[in-house]
């Protein structure tokens, strides 16, 4: 029977503390410090470098901006299918990923609903 990795961390507080120093949140610097220590420690994967970073005291630099305003909700409603969703985000001040998943959420779909599809085709 093989032994079960145990939890505490593979990293001391001073290798946290230097691991959070190089961390900026972005990809590009989470797969650079993957290849440092790859190359020092066994077993590293992204997800312990970036709760290595947290115990480090790295802490992301933007907040979320919640929804919650109607008016918001209602200018996505309203927009959808008159503007792209690049420029819908743009005006709310959010990202397009952000703006995509709220659509969803409050039921706006793809299509207005007086436009052709395949389905009333075959019918």
């Amino acid at each position: 029977m093989a032994d079960k990795p145990s939890r505490r961390s593979i990293y001391s507080s001073a290798d946290c503390e230097n691991i959070a120093g190089e961390y900026d949140g972005s990809t590009e610097s989470l797969d650079a410090l993957v290849e440092k220590w790859a190359s020092l420690r066994v077993g590293v994967t992204r997800r312990n470098l970036m709760q290595a970073a947290r115990r480090g005291g790295y802490a992301p630099s933007s907040l979320r901006k919640p929804w919650g305003d109607p008016a918001e909700d209602e200018f996505l409603r309203t927009n959808w299918h008159r503007l792209p969703g690049d420029e819908i985000a743009r005006a709310l001040g959010r990202t397009f990923e952000s703006v995509n998943l709220r659509r969803k959420r409050i039921g706006v779909t793809r299509y207005d609903g007086d436009e052709l599809t395949i389905k009333t085709l075959e019918e």
